[in-house]
Protein backbone atom coordinates (compact mmCIF):
# COMPACT_ATOMS: atom_id res chain seq x y z
CA UNK A 1 0.00 0.00 0.00
CA UNK A 2 1.37 3.63 -0.92
CA UNK A 3 -0.39 5.73 1.56
CA UNK A 4 1.55 8.82 0.23
CA UNK A 5 4.31 9.53 -2.75
CA UNK A 6 6.75 11.03 -0.44
CA UNK A 7 8.67 8.92 1.40
CA UNK A 8 8.59 10.04 5.28
CA UNK A 9 12.63 9.19 5.01
CA UNK A 10 12.59 12.11 2.03
CA UNK A 11 10.44 14.28 3.89
CA UNK A 12 8.67 14.22 7.35
CA UNK A 13 5.04 14.29 7.93
CA UNK A 14 3.29 16.50 9.81
CA UNK A 15 0.83 16.14 12.96
CA UNK A 16 -1.93 18.11 15.33
CA UNK A 17 0.03 18.71 18.67
CA UNK A 18 -2.74 15.59 19.54
CA UNK A 19 -1.09 13.24 17.67
CA UNK A 20 2.73 14.58 18.41
CA UNK A 21 2.35 14.32 22.09
CA UNK A 22 0.98 10.33 21.77
CA UNK A 23 4.13 9.58 19.63
CA UNK A 24 6.22 11.21 21.70
CA UNK A 25 4.53 9.48 24.75
CA UNK A 26 5.71 6.30 22.66
CA UNK A 27 8.99 7.15 22.54
CA UNK A 28 9.27 7.79 26.52
CA UNK A 29 7.29 4.36 27.18
CA UNK A 30 10.46 2.43 24.81
CA UNK A 31 13.37 4.60 26.39
CA UNK A 32 12.42 5.34 29.37
CA UNK A 33 15.54 6.63 30.11
CA UNK A 34 14.63 9.79 27.98
CA UNK A 35 12.97 12.88 29.56
CA UNK A 36 10.48 15.37 27.86
CA UNK A 37 13.59 16.88 26.09
CA UNK A 38 15.35 13.67 25.30
CA UNK A 39 11.95 12.40 23.56
CA UNK A 40 12.09 15.43 21.38
CA UNK A 41 15.47 15.28 20.12
CA UNK A 42 14.88 11.20 19.53
CA UNK A 43 11.93 12.08 17.52
CA UNK A 44 13.76 14.95 15.62
CA UNK A 45 17.09 12.55 14.43
CA UNK A 46 13.87 10.08 13.82
CA UNK A 47 12.30 12.47 11.25
CA UNK A 48 15.45 14.50 10.27
CA UNK A 49 13.73 17.57 11.06
CA UNK A 50 12.74 19.76 14.64
CA UNK A 51 9.50 18.46 15.60
CA UNK A 52 8.61 22.19 16.50
CA UNK A 53 8.30 22.86 12.79
CA UNK A 54 5.72 19.93 12.25
CA UNK A 55 2.86 20.92 14.21
CA UNK A 56 0.20 21.26 12.01
CA UNK A 57 -4.04 22.36 12.01
CA UNK A 58 -4.98 22.23 8.63
CA UNK A 59 -4.53 18.27 7.52
CA UNK A 60 -7.14 16.28 7.34
CA UNK A 61 -5.29 12.82 6.68
CA UNK A 62 -2.43 12.42 8.82
CA UNK A 63 0.17 9.49 8.29
CA UNK A 64 -0.33 8.17 11.79
CA UNK A 65 -0.04 4.77 10.38
CA UNK A 66 2.71 5.71 7.82
CA UNK A 67 3.47 3.11 4.86
CA UNK A 68 7.38 1.98 4.46
CA UNK A 69 8.77 -0.19 2.63
CA UNK A 70 11.58 -2.54 4.77
CA UNK A 71 14.47 0.09 2.92
CA UNK A 72 12.93 2.94 4.56
CA UNK A 73 12.32 1.16 7.66
CA UNK A 74 15.69 0.22 8.23
CA UNK A 75 16.77 3.80 6.81
CA UNK A 76 14.90 5.30 9.89
CA UNK A 77 15.87 3.14 12.38
CA UNK A 78 20.09 4.05 11.34
CA UNK A 79 18.97 7.61 12.41
CA UNK A 80 18.25 6.65 15.88
CA UNK A 81 21.03 3.66 16.01
CA UNK A 82 22.97 5.80 18.56
CA UNK A 83 20.06 5.58 21.25
CA UNK A 84 19.59 1.39 20.60
CA UNK A 85 22.08 -1.75 21.70
CA UNK A 86 21.88 -3.16 18.02
CA UNK A 87 19.52 -2.41 14.72
CA UNK A 88 17.00 -4.85 15.52
CA UNK A 89 15.84 -2.94 18.69
CA UNK A 90 16.23 0.28 16.88
CA UNK A 91 13.69 -1.02 14.40
CA UNK A 92 11.76 -2.10 16.77
CA UNK A 93 11.55 0.82 18.39
CA UNK A 94 10.84 2.83 15.59
CA UNK A 95 8.19 0.56 13.80
CA UNK A 96 6.02 1.21 17.58
CA UNK A 97 7.19 4.99 18.09
CA UNK A 98 5.58 5.80 14.54
CA UNK A 99 3.32 3.05 14.08
CA UNK A 100 4.65 2.01 10.34
CA UNK A 101 2.79 -0.39 8.36
CA UNK A 102 4.79 -2.54 6.08
CA UNK A 103 4.25 -1.68 2.17
CA UNK A 104 3.98 -5.05 0.93
CA UNK A 105 3.72 -8.21 2.16
CA UNK A 106 7.55 -9.30 2.28
CA UNK A 107 8.15 -5.74 4.62
CA UNK A 108 6.25 -7.74 6.96
CA UNK A 109 9.46 -9.50 8.19
CA UNK A 110 10.74 -6.78 9.58
CA UNK A 111 7.64 -7.05 12.50
CA UNK A 112 9.35 -10.01 13.46
CA UNK A 113 10.93 -9.28 16.68
CA UNK A 114 14.92 -11.05 17.06
CA UNK A 115 13.15 -13.31 19.56
CA UNK A 116 10.51 -14.29 17.59
CA UNK A 117 12.07 -14.57 14.48
CA UNK A 118 14.63 -17.00 15.81
CA UNK A 119 11.58 -18.79 17.18
CA UNK A 120 9.75 -19.13 14.22
CA UNK A 121 12.93 -20.56 12.53
CA UNK A 122 13.53 -23.41 15.04
CA UNK A 123 9.84 -24.25 14.88
CA UNK A 124 9.62 -24.49 10.73
CA UNK A 125 13.19 -25.95 11.12
CA UNK A 126 11.83 -29.37 12.85
CA UNK A 127 11.57 -31.35 9.62
CA UNK A 128 15.37 -30.49 9.12
CA UNK A 129 15.92 -31.23 12.48
CA UNK A 130 13.97 -35.19 12.56
CA UNK A 131 16.42 -35.61 9.36
CA UNK A 132 19.38 -34.54 10.52
CA UNK A 133 19.18 -35.13 14.10
CA UNK A 134 20.16 -31.35 14.78
CA UNK A 135 18.85 -27.87 14.06
CA UNK A 136 20.65 -26.22 11.36
CA UNK A 137 22.44 -22.92 10.89
CA UNK A 138 19.72 -20.77 9.61
CA UNK A 139 19.64 -16.76 10.67
CA UNK A 140 17.46 -15.67 8.11
CA UNK A 141 13.67 -16.25 6.71
CA UNK A 142 15.32 -16.28 3.19
CA UNK A 143 17.57 -19.00 4.31
CA UNK A 144 14.90 -20.97 5.93
CA UNK A 145 12.55 -20.71 3.07
CA UNK A 146 15.47 -22.13 0.87
CA UNK A 147 16.01 -24.93 3.32
CA UNK A 148 12.78 -26.36 3.50
CA UNK A 149 12.00 -26.64 -0.13
CA UNK A 150 13.00 -30.29 -0.26
CA UNK A 151 10.97 -31.26 2.40
CA UNK A 152 7.46 -32.25 1.49
CA UNK A 153 5.02 -30.06 1.87
CA UNK A 154 2.38 -32.22 4.01
CA UNK A 155 5.51 -32.10 6.76
CA UNK A 156 5.67 -28.36 6.47
CA UNK A 157 2.01 -27.55 6.26
CA UNK A 158 2.10 -29.91 9.76
CA UNK A 159 4.68 -27.81 11.13
CA UNK A 160 3.21 -24.64 10.21
CA UNK A 161 -0.05 -25.43 11.69
CA UNK A 162 1.31 -26.27 14.82
CA UNK A 163 2.98 -22.63 14.50
CA UNK A 164 -0.06 -20.65 13.88
CA UNK A 165 -2.37 -22.50 16.46
CA UNK A 166 0.18 -21.51 19.31
CA UNK A 167 0.66 -18.09 18.09
CA UNK A 168 -2.96 -17.43 17.82
CA UNK A 169 -3.39 -19.08 21.28
CA UNK A 170 -1.49 -15.45 22.77
CA UNK A 171 -4.16 -12.89 23.52
CA UNK A 172 -3.43 -10.46 21.18
CA UNK A 173 -2.95 -8.08 24.33
CA UNK A 174 0.00 -10.06 25.06
CA UNK A 175 1.49 -10.14 21.35
CA UNK A 176 4.81 -7.92 21.19
CA UNK A 177 4.25 -4.49 20.25
CA UNK A 178 2.88 -1.38 22.17
CA UNK A 179 -0.22 -0.19 19.65
CA UNK A 180 -2.92 -2.58 18.57
CA UNK A 181 -1.80 -2.25 14.96
CA UNK A 182 1.83 -3.23 15.95
CA UNK A 183 0.48 -6.31 18.29
CA UNK A 184 -1.19 -7.29 14.97
CA UNK A 185 1.16 -7.23 12.59
CA UNK A 186 3.41 -8.86 14.62
CA UNK A 187 0.94 -12.02 13.95
CA UNK A 188 0.57 -11.34 10.47
CA UNK A 189 4.67 -11.35 10.11
CA UNK A 190 4.22 -15.26 11.40
CA UNK A 191 1.25 -16.04 8.40
CA UNK A 192 3.76 -14.67 6.15
CA UNK A 193 6.29 -16.76 7.02
CA UNK A 194 4.17 -19.69 6.94
CA UNK A 195 2.62 -18.78 3.39
CA UNK A 196 6.13 -18.09 2.13
CA UNK A 197 7.02 -21.82 2.58
CA UNK A 198 3.71 -23.13 1.19
CA UNK A 199 1.66 -23.00 3.83
CA UNK A 200 -1.87 -22.15 2.22
CA UNK A 201 -3.84 -21.67 4.38
CA UNK A 202 -2.22 -18.72 6.06
CA UNK A 203 -1.53 -17.78 1.91
CA UNK A 204 -5.47 -17.07 1.41
CA UNK A 205 -5.64 -15.42 4.85
CA UNK A 206 -3.01 -12.51 4.42
CA UNK A 207 -4.81 -12.08 0.84
CA UNK A 208 -8.21 -11.85 2.40
CA UNK A 209 -7.47 -9.00 4.56
CA UNK A 210 -5.01 -6.92 2.12
CA UNK A 211 -7.85 -5.95 -0.79
CA UNK A 212 -8.35 -2.77 -1.60
CA UNK A 213 -11.96 -3.50 -2.00
CA UNK A 214 -12.34 -4.90 1.09
CA UNK A 215 -10.40 -2.76 3.05
CA UNK A 216 -11.72 -0.27 4.94
CA UNK A 217 -15.69 1.03 4.87
CA UNK A 218 -18.14 2.86 2.63
CA UNK A 219 -16.28 5.95 3.60
CA UNK A 220 -13.11 4.46 2.71
CA UNK A 221 -9.80 3.57 5.31
CA UNK A 222 -9.28 7.53 5.38
CA UNK A 223 -12.89 8.69 6.62
CA UNK A 224 -13.49 12.15 5.82
CA UNK A 225 -13.32 13.50 8.95
CA UNK A 226 -9.93 11.81 8.71
CA UNK A 227 -10.36 9.25 11.42
CA UNK A 228 -9.03 5.92 9.98
CA UNK A 229 -11.08 3.42 9.47
CA UNK A 230 -11.23 0.23 11.87
CA UNK A 231 -11.83 -2.01 9.39
CA UNK A 232 -8.27 -2.36 8.27
CA UNK A 233 -6.96 -5.76 9.97
CA UNK A 234 -3.89 -5.56 9.38
CA UNK A 235 -3.83 -2.32 8.11
CA UNK A 236 -2.10 -2.22 4.48
CA UNK A 237 -3.27 -3.09 1.52
CA UNK A 238 -1.51 -4.80 -1.38
CA UNK A 239 -3.70 -5.65 -4.83
CA UNK A 240 -0.79 -7.40 -6.27
CA UNK A 241 0.61 -9.63 -3.07
CA UNK A 242 -3.86 -10.69 -3.17
CA UNK A 243 -3.50 -12.16 -6.47
CA UNK A 244 -0.02 -13.66 -6.08
CA UNK A 245 -1.54 -15.51 -2.58
CA UNK A 246 -4.70 -16.48 -3.63
CA UNK A 247 -2.90 -17.92 -6.76
CA UNK A 248 -0.57 -20.29 -4.56
CA UNK A 249 -3.26 -21.26 -2.51
CA UNK A 250 -5.85 -22.88 -4.40
CA UNK A 251 -5.49 -25.85 -4.03
CA UNK A 252 -6.36 -25.11 -0.50
CA UNK A 253 -8.86 -23.30 -1.43
CA UNK A 254 -10.31 -25.93 -3.65
CA UNK A 255 -10.25 -28.34 -0.40
CA UNK A 256 -12.54 -25.87 1.30
CA UNK A 257 -15.27 -25.25 -0.87
CA UNK A 258 -15.08 -29.36 -1.48
CA UNK A 259 -15.85 -29.38 2.20
CA UNK A 260 -17.74 -26.44 2.79
CA UNK A 261 -17.53 -25.78 6.65
CA UNK A 262 -19.13 -23.16 6.75
CA UNK A 263 -21.28 -19.95 4.89
CA UNK A 264 -18.82 -17.32 6.70
CA UNK A 265 -15.43 -19.07 5.59
CA UNK A 266 -17.02 -19.78 2.31
CA UNK A 267 -18.29 -16.52 1.70
CA UNK A 268 -14.65 -14.85 2.71
CA UNK A 269 -12.65 -17.12 -0.20
CA UNK A 270 -15.23 -16.41 -2.76
CA UNK A 271 -15.33 -12.59 -2.29
CA UNK A 272 -11.05 -13.20 -2.04
CA UNK A 273 -11.20 -14.58 -5.36
CA UNK A 274 -13.43 -12.19 -6.45
CA UNK A 275 -11.84 -9.58 -5.88
CA UNK A 276 -8.60 -10.89 -7.35
CA UNK A 277 -10.52 -11.06 -10.38
CA UNK A 278 -11.47 -7.41 -10.45
CA UNK A 279 -8.01 -6.16 -10.54
CA UNK A 280 -6.67 -8.90 -12.84
CA UNK A 281 -9.24 -7.37 -15.09
CA UNK A 282 -8.72 -3.47 -14.17
CA UNK A 283 -5.10 -4.05 -15.10
CA UNK A 284 -5.78 -5.42 -18.23
CA UNK A 285 -8.10 -2.52 -19.30
CA UNK A 286 -5.77 0.19 -17.57
CA UNK A 287 -2.47 -1.31 -18.38
CA UNK A 288 -3.14 -3.95 -21.21
CA UNK A 289 -1.78 -6.49 -18.93
CA UNK A 290 -3.18 -10.02 -19.67
CA UNK A 291 -2.64 -12.93 -17.20
CA UNK A 292 -3.03 -16.15 -18.37
CA UNK A 293 -3.62 -17.10 -14.28
CA UNK A 294 -7.39 -15.37 -14.70
CA UNK A 295 -8.61 -18.26 -15.88
CA UNK A 296 -7.47 -20.72 -12.73
CA UNK A 297 -9.33 -18.66 -10.88
CA UNK A 298 -12.73 -18.13 -12.68
CA UNK A 299 -12.70 -21.63 -13.20
CA UNK A 300 -12.64 -22.35 -9.61
CA UNK A 301 -15.36 -19.98 -9.10
CA UNK A 302 -17.40 -21.17 -11.99
CA UNK A 303 -17.24 -25.00 -10.40
CA UNK A 304 -18.03 -23.48 -6.86
CA UNK A 305 -21.45 -20.96 -8.41
CA UNK A 306 -23.66 -22.81 -6.89
CA UNK A 307 -21.91 -21.81 -2.89
CA UNK A 308 -22.06 -18.34 -4.29
CA UNK A 309 -24.83 -15.70 -2.60
CA UNK A 310 -26.81 -13.44 -4.89
CA UNK A 311 -24.52 -10.27 -4.15
CA UNK A 312 -21.16 -12.56 -5.61
CA UNK A 313 -23.20 -13.65 -8.80
CA UNK A 314 -24.13 -10.30 -9.42
CA UNK A 315 -20.38 -9.21 -8.76
CA UNK A 316 -19.01 -12.18 -10.64
CA UNK A 317 -21.26 -11.07 -13.52
CA UNK A 318 -19.96 -7.74 -13.43
CA UNK A 319 -16.54 -8.22 -13.78
CA UNK A 320 -17.91 -10.36 -16.90
CA UNK A 321 -18.99 -6.87 -18.11
CA UNK A 322 -16.22 -5.01 -17.77
CA UNK A 323 -13.86 -7.80 -19.12
CA UNK A 324 -16.13 -7.83 -22.02
CA UNK A 325 -16.05 -4.39 -22.52
CA UNK A 326 -19.79 -4.52 -22.70
CA UNK A 327 -21.58 -0.81 -23.37
CA UNK A 328 -24.61 -0.32 -22.15
CA UNK A 329 -27.04 -2.07 -19.96
CA UNK A 330 -26.92 -6.33 -20.19
CA UNK A 331 -30.36 -7.99 -19.62
CA UNK A 332 -28.76 -10.82 -18.05
CA UNK A 333 -26.67 -8.69 -15.70
CA UNK A 334 -30.06 -6.58 -15.21
CA UNK A 335 -31.92 -9.30 -14.02
CA UNK A 336 -28.92 -10.30 -10.96
CA UNK A 337 -29.91 -7.34 -9.52
CA UNK A 338 -33.27 -8.24 -7.84
CA UNK A 339 -32.36 -11.00 -6.46
CA UNK A 340 -29.21 -9.32 -4.78
CA UNK A 341 -31.42 -6.41 -3.50
CA UNK A 342 -33.75 -9.19 -1.58
CA UNK A 343 -30.41 -10.54 -0.57
CA UNK A 344 -29.67 -7.72 0.80
CA UNK A 345 -32.30 -6.19 2.22
CA UNK A 346 -32.47 -8.56 5.23
CA UNK A 347 -28.37 -7.64 5.67
CA UNK A 348 -28.72 -4.47 6.37
CA UNK A 349 -26.03 -1.83 4.69
CA UNK A 350 -24.16 -3.45 1.91
CA UNK A 351 -20.23 -3.10 2.16
CA UNK A 352 -18.29 -0.65 -0.19
CA UNK A 353 -18.03 -3.22 -3.36
CA UNK A 354 -21.60 -3.89 -3.45
CA UNK A 355 -22.92 -0.20 -2.68
CA UNK A 356 -22.31 1.00 -6.57
CA UNK A 357 -25.33 -1.38 -7.25
CA UNK A 358 -27.93 0.98 -5.80
CA UNK A 359 -26.61 4.04 -7.63
CA UNK A 360 -26.60 1.58 -11.22
CA UNK A 361 -29.79 0.82 -10.24
CA UNK A 362 -31.30 4.34 -9.92
CA UNK A 363 -29.28 6.08 -12.91
CA UNK A 364 -30.84 3.26 -15.03
CA UNK A 365 -34.19 4.79 -14.42
CA UNK A 366 -33.00 8.22 -14.71
CA UNK A 367 -31.18 7.45 -17.85
CA UNK A 368 -34.47 5.79 -19.17
CA UNK A 369 -37.09 8.33 -18.00
CA UNK A 370 -34.82 11.62 -18.51
CA UNK A 371 -31.38 11.64 -19.92
CA UNK A 372 -32.34 8.58 -22.91
CA UNK A 373 -28.80 8.37 -23.88
CA UNK A 374 -28.04 5.62 -26.67
CA UNK A 375 -27.57 2.36 -24.69
CA UNK A 376 -28.43 3.98 -21.04
CA UNK A 377 -24.88 5.11 -21.07
CA UNK A 378 -25.28 7.24 -17.87
CA UNK A 379 -25.45 3.45 -15.76
CA UNK A 380 -22.69 1.95 -18.19
CA UNK A 381 -20.32 4.43 -17.35
CA UNK A 382 -20.90 4.52 -13.43
CA UNK A 383 -20.31 0.79 -13.50
CA UNK A 384 -16.87 1.47 -15.13
CA UNK A 385 -15.93 4.37 -13.93
CA UNK A 386 -13.76 2.60 -10.91
CA UNK A 387 -11.93 0.75 -13.48
CA UNK A 388 -10.92 2.94 -16.23
CA UNK A 389 -10.56 7.86 -16.39
CA UNK A 390 -12.78 7.80 -19.19
CA UNK A 391 -15.75 6.29 -18.00
CA UNK A 392 -15.25 8.37 -14.31
CA UNK A 393 -14.99 11.53 -16.86
CA UNK A 394 -18.54 10.57 -18.71
CA UNK A 395 -20.01 10.00 -15.95
CA UNK A 396 -19.43 13.16 -14.76
CA UNK A 397 -20.06 14.96 -17.91
CA UNK A 398 -23.72 13.17 -17.97
CA UNK A 399 -24.88 13.96 -15.12
CA UNK A 400 -23.68 17.29 -15.36
CA UNK A 401 -25.87 17.30 -18.40
CA UNK A 402 -28.58 15.88 -16.47
CA UNK A 403 -29.24 19.20 -13.82
CA UNK A 404 -29.54 21.35 -17.39
CA UNK A 405 -32.74 19.06 -17.51
CA UNK A 406 -36.29 19.79 -15.31
CA UNK A 407 -35.56 16.70 -12.19
CA UNK A 408 -37.44 16.53 -9.47
CA UNK A 409 -34.84 17.95 -6.04
CA UNK A 410 -35.14 14.50 -4.99
CA UNK A 411 -33.06 13.33 -8.27
CA UNK A 412 -31.03 16.32 -8.15
CA UNK A 413 -30.26 16.26 -4.62
CA UNK A 414 -28.91 12.48 -5.31
CA UNK A 415 -26.46 13.63 -7.27
CA UNK A 416 -24.17 15.00 -4.36
CA UNK A 417 -23.42 11.54 -3.27
CA UNK A 418 -21.63 11.11 -6.67
CA UNK A 419 -19.45 13.90 -6.98
CA UNK A 420 -18.54 13.96 -3.02
CA UNK A 421 -18.94 10.32 -1.22
CA UNK A 422 -18.12 7.85 -4.11
CA UNK A 423 -15.24 10.55 -5.44
CA UNK A 424 -13.59 9.97 -1.69
CA UNK A 425 -14.04 5.99 -2.09
CA UNK A 426 -12.37 6.07 -5.38
CA UNK A 427 -9.19 8.25 -3.80
CA UNK A 428 -9.83 5.97 -1.15
CA UNK A 429 -9.64 2.60 -3.29
CA UNK A 430 -6.78 4.06 -5.78
CA UNK A 431 -4.55 5.53 -3.27
CA UNK A 432 -1.86 3.04 -3.91
CA UNK A 433 -1.82 3.52 -7.74
CA UNK A 434 -3.59 7.13 -7.73
CA UNK A 435 -3.91 6.12 -11.69
CA UNK A 436 -7.89 8.10 -11.54
CA UNK A 437 -6.56 10.98 -9.52
CA UNK A 438 -6.03 13.28 -12.45
CA UNK A 439 -9.71 12.20 -13.55
CA UNK A 440 -10.94 12.76 -10.24
CA UNK A 441 -9.78 16.23 -9.65
CA UNK A 442 -11.11 17.23 -13.18
CA UNK A 443 -14.65 15.73 -12.29
CA UNK A 444 -13.92 17.98 -8.82
CA UNK A 445 -13.28 21.00 -10.40
CA UNK A 446 -16.15 20.66 -13.00
CA UNK A 447 -18.68 19.99 -9.87
CA UNK A 448 -16.87 22.84 -7.78
CA UNK A 449 -19.58 25.02 -8.52
CA UNK A 450 -22.52 22.78 -6.90
CA UNK A 451 -20.69 20.71 -4.95
CA UNK A 452 -18.40 20.85 -1.75
CA UNK A 453 -15.50 18.72 -3.68
CA UNK A 454 -12.81 20.93 -2.47
CA UNK A 455 -12.27 17.95 0.56
CA UNK A 456 -11.65 15.94 -2.46
CA UNK A 457 -8.81 17.76 -3.82
CA UNK A 458 -7.02 18.08 -0.23
CA UNK A 459 -6.86 14.82 0.16
CA UNK A 460 -5.64 14.02 -2.97
CA UNK A 461 -2.78 16.58 -1.94
CA UNK A 462 -2.44 15.05 1.40
CA UNK A 463 -1.51 11.98 -0.37
CA UNK A 464 0.87 13.73 -2.46
CA UNK A 465 -0.77 13.93 -5.87
CA UNK A 466 1.03 16.93 -7.42
CA UNK A 467 -1.86 18.25 -9.66
CA UNK A 468 -4.12 18.52 -6.38
CA UNK A 469 -1.09 20.29 -4.61
CA UNK A 470 -0.54 22.67 -7.11
CA UNK A 471 -4.05 23.78 -7.33
CA UNK A 472 -4.36 24.23 -3.25
CA UNK A 473 -1.07 26.57 -4.20
CA UNK A 474 -2.78 27.97 -7.33
CA UNK A 475 -6.02 29.04 -5.89
CA UNK A 476 -4.98 30.19 -2.66
CA UNK A 477 -6.26 27.41 -1.00
CA UNK A 478 -4.46 27.92 2.30
CA UNK A 479 -4.76 30.02 5.22
CA UNK A 480 -1.08 30.80 6.56
CA UNK A 481 2.41 31.12 5.17
CA UNK A 482 3.41 28.09 7.24
CA UNK A 483 0.90 26.01 5.48
CA UNK A 484 1.80 27.04 1.94
CA UNK A 485 5.69 26.63 2.51
CA UNK A 486 4.36 23.02 3.84
CA UNK A 487 2.96 22.61 -0.07
CA UNK A 488 5.40 24.31 -1.76
CA UNK A 489 7.78 21.52 -0.21
CA UNK A 490 5.96 18.85 -1.65
CA UNK A 491 5.31 20.20 -5.02
CA UNK A 492 9.13 21.31 -5.24
CA UNK A 493 9.81 17.32 -4.06
CA UNK A 494 7.76 15.69 -6.44
CA UNK A 495 8.54 17.53 -9.64
CA UNK A 496 11.70 17.20 -8.92
CA UNK A 497 10.86 13.31 -8.40
CA UNK A 498 8.91 13.73 -11.52
CA UNK A 499 11.87 15.30 -13.83
CA UNK A 500 14.29 12.61 -12.66
CA UNK A 501 11.91 9.98 -14.13
CA UNK A 502 12.03 11.06 -17.78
Amino acid sequence: MQSNTIPITHIAPSYSQENLDLILSRVKQLLPSLNDEGAKQYLSDLLNQDIETLVSDWLTYQEVEPCVSSAELHALAERVLPYHSNLEEAIYSVRNTLNTVPRERTDLRDYLTKDRKEDVIKSLSLPLFVSKKKYPSISSIEELIEALKPVDQTIVDMTASVLMDRIQSIPMEKQLGITDRQKMLSVAAVYEVNSAVGFECNSIWLASFIISQMWGCVSGWAHPDGEMCRNRHFGFKSDRDCVDLTLNSLKYVDAILADNPDQETVSLYIDTMLSCLTIMVRDYLRYNKESEDYGKIDSLIEQYSHLMNPAQILRHSTIQLHLAQIKGVARDHFQLLFPFFEYQESRGEPTKEYLQYYDYHNFIRLDFEYLKTPKCELASSLLGSSMLSEHLLRTSELLLECLKLDLPDDVVNSFSGFFTKYLWTLINDDSDEQYLFDAILTVSLNSMHLYDTVSNIRFMAELGHLSSIRWLIDNDQYETDKELKYWEIRRDYLESVSMNSK
